[in-house]
């Protein structure tokens, strides 16, 4: 949300950039169209299985790829900034618990 101001989703917006960040050349804008994404059905409604598209927003309206290379790296940085807090919170708590 704090990069692309809306939701992702399963190869969409979000993960999407990720790859992106890392090695553009396995990105392929030109073969995307927005007819494949679905949004995800709200809990107790239906489900299918295989999934019916190949991107699976988490919100209605919201998560399409836009291939922005800016904002990419950014969410790339950021993604990878939280993780390695989080990776330095948990050894720190184990090492104060003495594991």
């Amino acid at each position: 949300m704090e990069v692309f101001k809306e939701d992702g989703g399963h190869a969409g917006l979000n993960e999407t950039a990720y790859i992106q960040a890392i090695d553009p050349t396995l990105v392929h804008k030109e073969k995307y169209n927005t007819d494949m994404a679905t949004a995800y059905p709200k809990a107790g409604t239906y489900s299918a299985v295989p999934f019916p598209s190949s991107i699976g927003l988490y919100q209605e309206g919201q998560g399409y790829p836009n291939f922005d290379e800016a904002q990419a790296k950014e969410y790339f940085q950021k993604v990878n900034a939280k993780i390695a807090g989080l990776i330095k919170e948990t050894i720190r708590k184990w090492d104060m618990a003495g594991l």
